[in-house]
């Protein structure tokens, strides 16, 4: 691997803009060209940047991954984004409404990632959504209560992940024979899927507050992130019905994508693990 000299923070907010502008600019061919910088910018970022600390640079790798997806999907896959996603109540696409309603739509299209309540929204496995009667007031602060709950839990998650001697970076640690192992640090992994179920719902709980707080959506279309844990009992209900629902719009582009390529047993694979998230459409 190449040294890694530059920051991650003016390259990610580059193409983060980047693709932001594309999902505004009323043109298709002006969209596809716009990739074309995404994708050596994802290439950029992935082997030259750090944030200076492996937990930042594996979490800026997730949102990479995902931002690049979500743009191989919305710029290239899609016939026309702007036609093809429209949120309740949308009767027409965005190419030619005025530049600041664009503006809006591409901004509530990038902070709801499971695309519900538009017309390609998933039928299954989301959990109930707020009645459409909440007020913004009640919603947020219900929120802010989650928040309140989730952030001090999954404080305590990482730092009973960071106690554990098998994380030491001293040789005595990893010496330790697994008999004499103390069984509460073997349950680490539990505590694991804790931290990132904790985080992952304190951080949508702040971004639903922000786009309901600034009229971009309703509290209706802010169900919660996770289905019960209880339904999560095989491998493929828990990345169809939890977890990777938020890619699931993109899933479906790309799997149709490969289907025309021919490429059945990528096919096969990815719908071993989606395929509980039909279209409503």
């Amino acid at each position: 691997m190449p040294e890694r000299p530059f920051s991650t923070k003016l390259p990610f907010l580059l193409l983060r803009v980047l693709f932001y502008a594309a999902l505004v600019v009323p043109r298709v061919y002006i969209r596809r060209l716009l990739f074309i910088p995404i994708f050596f910018l994802s290439i950029f970022i992935t082997l030259y940047t750090t944030t200076g600390s492996g937990l930042g640079d594996f979490g800026m790798g997730t949102i990479l991954g995902a931002s690049f997806f979500f743009a191989s999907d919305y710029l290239l896959l899609c016939s026309d984004v702007q036609d093809d996603i429209r949120f309740e109540g949308q009767k027409e696409g965005m190419r030619s409404r005025p530049l600041l309603e664009r503006m809006i739509w591409a901004l509530r299209l990038n902070l709801n990632l499971r695309t519900v309540g538009t017309n390609v929204e998933p039928t299954t496995h989301i959990p109930p959504r707020p009645p459409r009667t909440e007020s913004r007031r009640t919603y947020i602060l219900k929120q802010l209560g989650w928040v309140a709950v989730y952030s001090p839990l999954r404080y305590i998650a990482v730092e009973f992940n960071k106690w554990n001697p098998r994380f030491s970076r001293e040789l005595s640690a990893l010496s330790v024979a697994r008999d004499t192992f103390p069984w509460w640090w073997r349950i680490t992994i539990l505590s694991n899927v804790l931290e990132v179920y904790f985080g992952m719902t304190a951080t949508y709980c702040v971004v639903s507050m922000l786009s309901v707080g600034f009229k971009m959506s309703k509290p209706h279309d802010w169900p919660p992130v996770f289905t019960s844990p209880l339904e999560a009992y095989t491998l493929r209900r828990y990345w169809g019905s939890d977890l990777l629902l938020f890619f699931r719009e993109t899933k479906d582009n790309l799997v149709l994508f490969l289907v025309e390529c021919g490429i059945n047993s990528i096919v096969a694979y990815v719908h071993f693990h989606f395929a509980p998230c039909p279209k409503s459409n």
